[in-house]
């Protein structure tokens, strides 16, 4: 069984939400731009990971100081 990513949950349930018609065009709007950068940065992480690439050529301690130093911590 393959893993869901958090959009990918979201998605599938924000099905469940009461909202008008009008709206959900533009929510499935967002859900597929937000598919896209996560993929990206799924992408960025392995390559990161792999070769130590990308414009970050840091060895990180662990995930969460990986997080912090990409993305800036807990939003």
């Amino acid at each position: 069984m393959k893993k869901q990513t958090a959009v990918e949950w979201l998605e599938d349930n924000m099905y469940s939400l009461k909202i008008p018609a009008i709206y959900f065009v533009d929510l499935i709007d967002l859900v597929n731009q937000a598919k896209a950068m996560e993929k990206e940065q799924i992408v960025d992480a392995w390559f990161d990971g792999s070769y130590g690439g990308g414009e970050f050529m840091i060895n990180w301690e662990s995930a969460d100081e990986y997080y912090n130093g990409i993305y800036g911590g807990d939003k």
